[in-house]
């Protein structure tokens, strides 16, 4: 079972109808189905109050080395898909100028 089930919340919305200016009205934890409480579900209202929700799971990080097959991998499918003729002068340009980048290095 996922420890990081997350929270749904009920929220009034402000007078510029941003959930983010709005105030918490009830939270509760999300239940092991994946859906929403009922307690939190009775209290929508269309244009009135908002249901959000949020976890606190830690973001997954991949590799440098998967990173790097990862952007590699992305910048040849979209020279392939908009310049298929010069798509591996422009892939190898493109490597040489931002090595690091390529290499799966953050930052």
């Amino acid at each position: 079972m996922n420890q990081h089930l997350g929270v749904y919340t009920a929220i009034q919305l402000g007078p510029d109808k941003n959930p983010s200016n709005g105030k918490v009205l009830a939270s509760a934890p999300r239940l092991p189905t994946g859906q929403c409480p009922p307690e939190i579900s009775a209290l929508w209202k269309a244009g009135e109050v908002a249901i959000g929700w949020s976890c606190d799971a830690p973001l997954k990080q991949l590799s440098p080395e998967s990173l790097g097959k990862l952007r590699r991998t992305r910048l040849r499918n979209k020279l392939m898909s908009k310049f298929p003729l010069i798509a591996d002068e422009l892939f190898a340009r493109e490597i040489a100028v931002r090595p690091d980048f390529f290499a799966g290095k953050r930052g």
